[in-house]
């Protein structure tokens, strides 16, 4: 039986090719941290909308005009906006918006903005999606009071949608949205335990590890983010060795708008969202 060749940071390219054929980290989404992945650099018709524009996975600048390459504030550019898209799919290629594609199966989503008035529970974030009936099978939150799971479904159950907290998404098809929006920066204490969260106005170069970092020392332990295309949860954690000093183990990903990511906190505190005021 033939298996799927190793992804290990989920950019498109297999570990071996990023190690003899790229020269790109095979543990690291953004081999050069311009804000697009080693995959969307390299073209990959399933990735880039634009494949016959590539970049180069190993240069920040790769065309020297001083502006990273997933980011430069001017057009052409293949990700003006920083929102993970690259730009010939999106109605405004500079204007802020969030880019969302569901897969089969279960996302971790995060609501990017303020929510609107008919997205506010449960129900009417499925009903944006195609409803109970067409797209999604159901939508869950982990509840931190009682670290078990809220579930919505066809069946019933309902919960409110707030900007900033992650939620668990069944799809059972490949619906996509795109949201304009004007970043929000919510106030959160995390508790003990598992949470899921989300960062609505993530800055270009917000990587696991720097989030991590943000909080205040020996807050958060770990973050997970859910690899769609394997159904495996990606961690990057500060290990302690043989309680030594803290050093980062797992895999250093990008933090997009948009997506949940599962947070991992030895106590009760304020989560720091970098980049916001």
């Amino acid at each position: 039986m033939r298996t799927s060749p190793l992804d290990s940071d989920g950019d498109g390219l297999s570990d071996h090719d990023e190690t003899h054929r790229h020269g790109t980290d095979p543990r690291r989404y953004d081999t050069d941290g311009d804000g697009l992945g080693d995959g969307i650099e390299l073209g990959l018709a399933d990735l880039d909308a634009d494949p016959s524009t590539t970049t180069d996975p190993l240069d920040p600048d790769s065309d020297g005009d001083g502006a990273l390459d997933g980011f430069n504030g001017t057009d052409p550019c293949e990700d003006c906006n920083n929102n993970g898209l690259v730009d010939a799919d999106e109605s405004s290629p500079t204007a802020p918006e969030a880019f969302i594609a569901f897969r089969p199966g279960f996302n971790l989503f995060a609501y990017p903005s303020a929510v609107p008035a008919d997205h506010g529970d449960c129900r009417g974030l499925a009903a944006a999606l195609g409803g109970f009936d067409g797209a999604i099978r159901s939508i869950s939150r982990l509840n931190p009071a009682t670290g078990a799971f809220d579930l919505c479904d066809a069946d019933g159950g309902d919960f409110a949608i707030v900007a900033g907290e992650g939620v668990l998404i069944e799809s059972g098809a490949a619906p996509s949205q795109v949201w304009p929006w004007t970043p929000t920066c919510p106030q959160r204490t995390l508790s003990l335990g598992q949470q899921l969260v989300g960062h609505p106005a993530t800055p270009r170069d917000l990587t696991c590890f720097a989030w991590i970092e943000a909080q205040a020392p020996g807050l958060v332990s770990a973050i997970q983010r859910l690899d769609t295309r394997t159904g495996r949860f990606e961690s990057c954690a500060m290990a302690e060795p043989g309680g030594g000093t803290p050093g980062a183990a797992g895999i250093d990903y990008p933090i997009r708008a948009g997506q949940g990511y599962l947070f991992h906190a030895n106590a009760a505190g304020p989560l720091v969202l970098p980049g916001c005021p």
